[in-house]
């Protein structure tokens, strides 16, 4: 992705001097992304351990998702520009509508994203109350099913309700592991399911490629 650059910083810059938080603060760039992003983390992680309204959550998450198909819009703006050359030196590309953060504290937003996406997504969950576990899946579980399509196990499940559990369905469902201890037994837990995996197919296009383009920097 040629625009990786671009998003990242500067190839001549020190990753050392990007690093010297002590002599080097936070540009006026990076702020207007890491606010925001810090504001979001920390309105999830409160509504999960205070047990919010599960529409705040809902607004943290939906605000985040937005922010990642900004981010990606304007990179692939920038990806139709002409890279231009000072003294043999790649320059970044100039911003289309907005400029990004800086490479260092590019990662740390990375984190608030991935803290929103998890700990939202799991109060949303609790909130939702369709989300019940069924223990272990085996091959007789699996095929006592009634008319209706739905198990003997499954009806008598109990429904999600402890923090720590929904913050490990909702870090299990984001990696799309799947385990299959807990399941969605309604439609609305089904449409949360969808929303969180669309948000981890967004980080996948734009969070992913941007650490290992940070990566192939070295």
């Amino acid at each position: 992705m040629n625009w990786l650059p671009g998003f990242l910083g500067s190839s001549n810059d020190s990753f050392c001097q990007e690093c010297s938080f002590g002599k080097r603060s936070v540009g006026t760039a990076s702020r207007w992304h890491l606010g925001p992003g810090f504001a979001l983390a920390a309105l999830s992680v409160v509504s999960w351990l205070f047990g919010w309204n599960g529409y705040v959550s809902a607004f943290a998450v939906f605000v985040s998702n937005l922010y990642l198909v900004f981010v990606l819009v304007e990179a692939s703006l920038r990806a139709e520009q002409e890279r231009k050359f000072l003294g043999g030196v790649p320059q970044p590309k100039p911003p289309r509508f907005i400029e990004f953060p800086s490479r260092a504290w590019t990662l740390l937003q990375v984190q608030f994203l991935l803290v929103v996406a998890i700990c939202g997504f799991a109060n949303m969950y609790i909130k939702n109350g369709d989300i019940r576990y069924q223990g272990a899946p085996t091959i007789v579980g699996q095929a006592d099913h009634n008319v209706e399509g739905s198990s003997s196990a499954r009806a008598g499940s109990a429904p999600l309700v402890e923090r720590m559990d929904a913050l490990y369905y909702s870090a299990v469902t984001l990696s799309t592991v799947g385990y299959g201890d807990f399941i969605a037994t309604s439609s609305t837990a089904r449409v949360l399911v969808i929303w969180q995996l669309g948000t981890g197919m967004l980080m996948l296009l734009g969070v992913f490629p941007l650490i290992v383009g940070r990566i192939s920097d070295f």
